[in-house]
C-alpha cells in the first residue's frame, strides 16, 4: 500500500475551467488507458444579481463545455469537485478541451478523445 510522505504535495490546477456552480452535469467516459470527463462550465455575467436563473439539462445547446482527458491512469492523483459530486483518478497527465454545445451532444467527441 502507498504511504504518504513529505514528497507528496497538493497543487491547485488553475487552468481547469470552473464547473457550473448550479448544474455542471458531469459525464465520464473511459477506456483502458484514458478517462474523459465533460461538464458545463460556469457561465454567468459579472453583474448577475441572483434574481434570475437559467435552467439547463443534458440537451441544452450552446453551453460552454470542458472536456478533461486524463492519460495513462497510473501516476498522479487528480480530484475534480462539482456541485453535488466528486471525480477522482490517478493519471500521468491531462489535456483540456473547451467547446460549446450540450452534454448529450458532446459524448461522441469524448469517445474520440478517450478511445
Amino acid at each position: 500500500m502507498y504511504e504518504i510522505d513529505q514528497k507528496d504535495r497538493v497543487e491547485e490546477l488553475t487552468e481547469i475551467p470552473q464547473s457550473s456552480i448550479g448544474a455542471p452535469m458531469p459525464v465520464v467516459l473511459a477506456s483502458e488507458c484514458k478517462v474523459a470527463v465533460a461538464y458545463y462550465c460556469e457561465n454567468r455575467e459579472d453583474d448577475w444579481d441572483g434574481s434570475s436563473i437559467k435552467i439547463v439539462d443534458s440537451t441544452s445547446s450552446d453551453e460552454p463545455i470542458a472536456i478533461i482527458v486524463f492519460d495513462r491512469c497510473t501516476s498522479h492523483y487528480f480530484i475534480l469537485t462539482f456541485h453535488d459530486s466528486i471525480f477522482e483518478c490517478v493519471a500521468r497527465s491531462f489535456d483540456i478541451h473547451i467547446g460549446h454545445g450540450s452534454i448529450k451532444g458532446i459524448i461522441p467527441k469524448m469517445a474520440e478523445l478517450a478511445i
